[in-house]
């Protein structure tokens, strides 16, 4: 006869059965659950519909999320080819926006309120020699040039002059200023 204490020990077992096939079910040989990732194959050329594993919050209560590559590197590419003045919104220099100049003259481009983590680059896609400039919408911000000096007054111009190459970024680490951090072409404060 079986006794309360033999069916117990009976039911466990069994438990264990199910939970160790209900394991082998989940984790076969070379799935990723049972590789580091540092042997994992790189992928070298990512869609932006991948999606990639992210602890949310691991300082407080991690949460497990995914996230897609195209969500990681939202910088936008905007073509200007109709206005010679560009008024960048302040998504745009948070989502670090490039924009190709295909306009035909000088176009300046008014950089919002700095504020931290907001970058912008400007190039000539037109091939031609054209003037491009930085602009100030707020009278209280300065450029900043890559001498490290600001510009001599807030809101002033920070261009380079007409040449078929030129480009030039910058980018503002929080209130107060914009850097100029890079620039290609013959380049000043106006």
């Amino acid at each position: 006869m079986m006794t309360l204490r033999d069916m117990k020990l009976i039911t466990i077992t069994l438990i264990s059965v199910a939970a160790l096939i209900g394991a082998l079910l989940f984790v076969m040989p070379g799935s990723a659950a049972d590789t580091a990732v540092k042997d994992m194959t790189e992928s070298t050329s990512p869609a932006i519909t991948d999606i990639m594993y992210l602890i949310g919050d691991p300082g407080g209560t991690p949460v497990d999320r995914k996230i897609t590559v195209g969500a990681i590197t939202q910088i936008q590419t905007v073509v200007n080819s109709a206005s010679g003045t560009v008024n960048i919104t302040d998504a745009q220099a948070r989502a670090g926006t490039f924009f190709v100049n295909t306009y035909a003259g000088t176009t300046t481009f008014n950089l919002p309120t700095a504020a931290a983590n907001r970058s912008v680059c400007v190039r000539n896609g037109q091939g031609n020699a054209q003037v491009l400039r930085f602009d100030l919408t707020t009278g209280t911000n300065y450029l900043v040039k890559p001498t490290g000096a600001r510009t001599s007054a807030a809101g002033e111009y920070y261009g380079c002059t007409a040449d078929a190459g030129n480009q030039m970024c910058a980018v503002a680490f929080g209130t107060g200023d914009w850097y100029i951090t890079s620039e290609k072409g013959t380049c000043a404060e106006e």
